[in-house]
């Protein structure tokens, strides 16, 4: 069962309940004041989907989702604090000023599609397994997030991907995305100051106004890539990195040449 705080009431919804109400069908409506804790739902036994929901002001937390499906949902002060995202979606959602907390989640193998987010926290969530894709983050908090997992002692994977994306205002400073892929994203207004970056796509992207100073871009991919108002100089190890020979005219200005 949950048992959940709702205008200082609190009431009761069984995962059964769920299923028997709203199998075949999502689960539409507005969920304000509410607090889940510590309850796993599978939502593959659940048909869990919500459409069009608004979650505002809602504490979603301890819980382990499983191929549960947000479609159209706007969160307002929502927070889903180490809740555990097993193949979930994210479709067309977006969240208002209070903005939506994913601290300490974990996203296996789960998808953010055509969402606009506006000041998502994600401090301490687990992101290398987590796929963006054409959306928009504003504002993010990333502080300590993981974006690749250790498979040996020696070695680490990535599989987060942020891709034909727009990543606004947010601070990946020192952040590990070795072997990330941000193809086509749009990087705004951020710092990856003394950020690992080797081995990471960023063709056919941009950068405008970004922090680089001492980011390793050792076999990063950067063809295709825009920089404005971006100080590449600072950057360290770029051996390897790829680059189109016609972009040269404009990267060079970037790494502190002059031409002419």
């Amino acid at each position: 069962m949950y048992d959940c705080l709702k205008d200082q009431f609190t009431v009761s919804i069984g995962a059964d309940d769920l299923a028997r109400n709203h199998e075949g069908e999502p689960l539409s409506g507005r969920i304000e004041n509410v607090c889940f804790e510590n309850q796993t739902l599978d939502a593959r036994a659940a048909d869990l989907h919500f459409l069009n929901c608004t979650f505002a002001r809602v504490r979603w937390s301890g819980d382990a989702l499983h191929g549960a499906r947000f479609e159209r949902c706007t969160f307002d002060a929502a927070a889903f604090a180490g809740v555990v995202f097993d193949a979930c979606l994210f479709l067309a959602c977006r969240s208002l000023e209070g903005g939506v907390d994913f601290s300490r989640a974990a996203f296996r193998y789960s998808e953010i599609s055509d969402c606009a987010f506006l000041h998502p926290v994600f401090d301490g969530a687990d992101l290398s397994r987590l796929s963006i894709r054409r959306s928009r983050l504003d504002g993010g908090r990333l502080k300590g997030a993981l974006f690749a997992r250790r498979i040996a002692d020696d070695r680490s994977l990535s599989e987060f991907s942020l891709t034909d994306s727009v990543l606004r205002r947010s601070n990946l400073a020192d952040a590990a995305l070795t072997g990330g892929d941000f193809y086509g994203s749009q990087v705004v207004d951020c710092d990856l100051s003394r950020a690992d970056l080797e081995r990471t796509t960023f063709a056919r992207g941009g950068f405008q106004n970004v922090k680089l100073g001492g980011a390793l871009l050792g076999g990063a991919d950067l063809r295709g890539a825009r920089f404005r108002q971006t100080d590449l100089s600072a950057a360290r190890d770029w051996t390897g990195a790829r680059v189109d020979p016609e972009a040269l005219d404009g990267l060079l200005p970037a790494l502190g040449f002059k031409i002419g």
